[in-house]
């Protein structure tokens, strides 16, 4: 991974609300969002002219299951060729987070 390692990566998906990233070229997006009945939506999108979701939970706002979450995301089949982040973590190149 480019730009961080993955321990800081999924530092950064317990702490902050949006990841920009790219694998293998290809633009993906993480967010968390507060959902409507006071939970949290975590996802990511696969960007370009039709973004589709390739990952998405709903959890308790709070840091614990944001911390079990992550887990379960960096390990879910999200890229495009069925691998997970641990297993494309060398193509990985974090851009931006916030």
């Amino acid at each position: 991974m480019t730009g961080m390692t993955l321990k800081n990566f999924i530092q950064i998906v317990i702490d902050y609300d949006e990841i920009e990233f790219s694998y293998r070229g290809i633009e993906y997006n993480f967010q968390k969002e507060l959902a409507e009945d006071g939970d949290a939506v975590i996802s990511i999108w696969q960007g370009g002219e039709n973004p589709k979701c390739c990952y998405s939970v709903k959890v308790p706002d709070d840091k614990e299951s944001f911390k079990a979450a992550s887990k379960n995301l960096v390990d879910a089949k999200i890229f495009f060729d069925n691998k997970s982040i641990v297993e494309g973590e060398k193509n990985i190149h974090v851009e931006f987070f916030t």
